[in-house]
């Protein structure tokens, strides 16, 4: 039965198979809404991955190319060859032409992340500090003020800061999260 075709057991579709459905559209479209740029890698890396991990093809980023070039790796070469193009075209103009010779989209996803990552930039995680610390009510609504707060919160906890006592430090005066 062809994609789309009415089976005989009712008026909806029936697709056969899993692998059908999700080449429906363009597949070098997928990736992130939100392109990186250089200085938006936290919400960015999470986005992208969120899309990565719904096509199922986060092996691509997180396990080697397969040694052995037989059998299943014309199928890593395609989905690493669509991740490629989703990094592609989930950066800015001005950071592509820094990934346009990598051969890997893990290879593409490792120098993004050392690039542009804040992951142990202590003065990122001061100012995330500083800025939960600074957050006031003022003239937002209670259920703003939470939110902003909860999001600071959530960006200094994704910033991992270097020793538990810099939660304790930060949680003792911010009681409520």
């Amino acid at each position: 039965m062809e994609l789309g075709q009415q089976s005989n057991m009712g008026d909806s579709p029936k697709i056969e198979s899993y692998t059908e459905y999700k080449v429906v559209g363009n597949p070098f479209f997928y990736g992130s809404t939100v392109k990186l740029n250089g200085h938006n890698y936290e919400i960015w890396s999470r986005m992208f991955m969120m899309s990565v991990v719904g096509h199922r093809k986060d092996h691509i980023i997180e396990e080697d190319e397969p040694s052995v070039k037989t059998g299943k790796y014309t199928t890593w070469k395609e989905d690493n060859s669509i991740v490629m193009s989703w990094i592609m075209n989930s950066v800015q103009t001005d950071i592509a032409p820094t990934l346009a010779f990598y051969m890997t989209a893990k290879h593409m996803w490792t120098f993004l992340r050392q690039t542009y990552s804040y992951d142990k930039n202590v003065s990122k995680i001061l100012q995330a500090e500083e800025e939960l610390l600074e957050l006031q009510q003022g003239e937002l609504e209670l259920s703003q003020y939470f939110a902003s707060v909860k999001a600071a919160y959530e960006r200094l906890k994704a910033l991992r800061p270097p020793c538990q006592a810099c939660y304790k430090s930060i949680l003792s005066r911010v009681w409520w999260l």
